[in-house]
Order: C-alpha cells, then sequence, then structure tokens
C-alpha cells in the first residue's frame, strides 16, 4: 500500500502532537510537515504538495478556510475543529471529511479511510526534484522528456522542466504501459501521439499533441509495425 503523505496544521502545539501521535498509530501514514498558523499551512502546501491536508480552522494568520481556498488540487482537505458550525461552509470549499474535536482513534481512522478512497480516485501525480524545489507533474500532462546529458527535460502543459536524473532512471518511475521510449533519447505519453507518418528503413516520425516532431526509430518499434 502506497503511504499516505500528510500535512498537519494546528496551532496548538499539545493538539498537534496528538493529532501527530494517531498518525503514527496508523500504517501507511507519512507526516510530510507540520505547521503552527495559516501562513506557514500554505507554505507548506505549496512546497510539500502533500496528498491530504489536515487543517484546524482557527488558526492565527490565515485560518483553516482561507488557506483551504488557496490550496492547490489535487490536495485532499480535512478540517480539524471544536465548532461543528463550520461544516457547511467546509463542505462548500469540497473538503473530503471533517474532524470534529474531541475525536478518537476510531473516528481519525475512518477520516484517513475515506481521504485514501479521494486521494486514489484523483489523476496520478510524478513527483520531480528541480534542485531548490519539488514539483508534482500529473501524469497525464507529461507529453515527454528528452535525455540532456546529465538531466532530463521534462515536458508539460507547454512548460520544459529540468531534473537531474538519466532517462533510464526516469523511465523506470512510469508505468511502460503509459509512457514508452521512441530512441534512445526520447520517451513519450503514448496519449500525447497525435499522428505517426512511416520514414522507410523502419523509422517513423512521430507528432505530438504539442506540436513538437520526433523520430521514432527502428530499434524501439515493434516489429509489427516496421512493415
Amino acid at each position: 500500500m502506497k503511504s499516505l503523505r500528510v500535512l498537519v496544521a494546528e496551532d496548538e502545539a499539545p493538539a498537534r502532537r496528538k493529532l501527530v501521535r494517531m498518525l503514527a498509530a496508523l500504517g501507511g501514514v507519512d507526516l510530510v510537515g507540520e505547521a503552527p498558523d495559516g501562513p506557514a499551512a500554505l507554505q507548506a502546501l505549496a512546497s510539500l504538495c502533500p496528498d491530504l491536508a489536515l487543517l484546524d480552522i482557527d488558526m492565527p494568520g490565515l485560518n483553516g478556510l482561507e488557506v483551504a481556498r488557496a490550496t492547490p488540487k489535487p490536495t485532499q482537505i480535512v478540517f480539524v475543529t471544536a465548532h461543528a458550525e463550520h461544516a457547511l461552509q467546509a463542505f462548500e470549499l469540497h473538503a473530503c471529511d471533517y474532524l470534529l474535536k474531541p475525536y478518537d482513534q476510531a473516528r481519525l481512522n475512518d477520516v484517513i479511510a475515506h481521504a485514501r478512497e479521494r486521494v486514489a480516485a484523483t489523476p496520478q501525480r510524478l513527483e520531480v526534484d528541480l534542485g531548490n524545489r519539488r514539483v508534482f507533474i500529473p501524469l497525464d500532462a507529461l507529453d515527454w522528456a528528452q535525455a540532456a546529458r546529465n538531466y532530463v527535460e521534462i515536458h508539460t502543459e507547454g512548460k520544459t522542466l529540468l531534473t537531474r536524473t538519466t532517462l533510464d532512471a526516469f523511465a523506470a518511475r512510469l508505468s511502460a504501459e503509459t509512457f514508452f521510449r521512441i530512441n534512445r533519447s526520447v520517451l513519450v505519453r503514448q496519449s500525447a501521439i497525435a499522428e505517426t507518418r512511416t520514414r522507410g528503413h523502419g523509422e517513423a516520425c512521430i507528432r505530438l499533441v504539442d506540436g513538437s516532431e520526433h523520430v521514432w526509430t527502428r530499434r524501439y518499434r515493434p516489429r509489427s509495425s516496421q512493415a
């Protein structure tokens, strides 16, 4: 089971420690960060991109509702509060769930199980290290990647990102059913292919949805398509 990456944002230290301790009792939960106030929570959400954020509503600087409004998808949100009257606002923001204080381990278990289901239903992402920051790229937005010496150029949504790795290592993190090499230096997402034209000698030219064109060499083409 893949670990659920969780951020805890709670301004009261004892309550935060209790929640962290209860999360530690669960299997498959990776606590990636803690935040003592709204601005810190917003910064952590941007830099860590967790699967799930447990947000206390009553935090200084920015309250949990304000943080949630600025949280990029697909991070799931669970609000934690002692005030039941916030429930309507929470669900208007499409929160995954609502944890009303005081809560016990059984209730937290249910909330985490629900969050896992929501995370599993969202588009999958690839975590990429860009040196001074990390980004999470939706796999259905990753069109193609190209080797560039000690780096890989990632082409996604009209942008080019550069990460220090080899194309072999990068390809190993992707599903071979969805992404495949077309030559020594380039791999593409199958559903990003707009057109294929044969060139002779077992090669083909591929045009992708972003307009770029690439050579699909004989070595990487299935034998059945080389005729």
